[in-house]
């Protein structure tokens, strides 16, 4: 299942839109309208679309606490300015949401959702122990990712952006994601 259908997006709550007709994308906030062509772009998309989705359906330990929830995507960002623009304005469960960048390992501080870009593939373990304890959603594209200390992973299955669940590892950090993520994961490992 697409974060997405083929036309626009998302209840009249939402001012965030997105349609994707032959080869351009166009996203709308309100009243812009932002195109995109179509290419590596559309995956980027999808997966910060999920991103935002999936925050919408986990919950964290200490969420009540919360005035924001930090979505922390660290290494080399292949969202471009795509999340940004998803991200702006929303709200989960009232907590506005801010997007923090970090370069590298060192720079980690506490978010609730961590993307591990592809670029870190070789650090993931060190990422994993400098956010022990602190019940981030771990999240990335990297390959096999669920396999390891992950907890959701995006793949791409016959060109469609999809993702995967080791619900041991979201268990473990004591987080909470409702059914209808599990259900429509398109793999879901007990752990």
């Amino acid at each position: 299942v697409s974060p997405f259908p083929d036309r626009f997006l998302f209840d009249s709550s939402s001012s965030l839109q997105y349609s994707c007709r032959s080869s351009v994308v166009y996203v709308r906030r309100s009243h812009v309208l932002q195109r995109f062509m179509v290419s590596s772009v559309v995956v980027e998309l999808h997966k910060a679309a999920y991103l935002f989705q999936i925050a919408k359906l986990c919950e964290w330990p200490d969420e009540s606490s919360l005035d924001v929830l930090r979505i922390g995507v660290v290494g080399k960002n292949p969202f471009g300015q795509t999340i940004e623009i998803i991200l702006k304005g929303q709200k989960i469960r009232g907590r506005g949401l801010t997007l923090i960048r970090f370069e590298k390992v060192e720079d980690i501080t506490d978010c609730e959702i961590l993307f591990i870009c592809k670029s870190e593939e070789k650090r993931v373990s060190e990422i994993v122990a400098k956010v022990k304890g602190r019940s981030p959603l771990l999240i990335s594209d990297i390959e096999g990712f669920i396999e390891g200390e992950g907890m959701i992973g995006f793949v791409e299955v016959e060109d469609q952006v999809k993702f995967t669940v080791n619900l041991g590892n979201v268990k473990a950090n004591n987080l909470k994601i409702k059914s209808y993520l599990l259900r429509i994961a398109h793999r879901v490992a007990k752990g």
